[in-house]
């Protein structure tokens, strides 16, 4: 299509490996809202 650009995918870039992230990998910002089933925390990774 015109205009478009095409990009090659590998295993690499779709699936980049088996890192585990927990919450002390984020900074909290603020609360996006409260329910019955805890808090939505706005975050950013640090």
């Amino acid at each position: 299509v015109e205009g478009s650009e095409s990009i090659t995918l590998s295993q690499e870039i779709v699936n980049p490996g088996t890192a585990k992230l927990g919450p002390e990998d984020f900074e909290l910002k603020k609360v996006l809202g409260k329910g019955g089933y805890g808090k939505v925390f706005q975050n950013e990774p640090k």
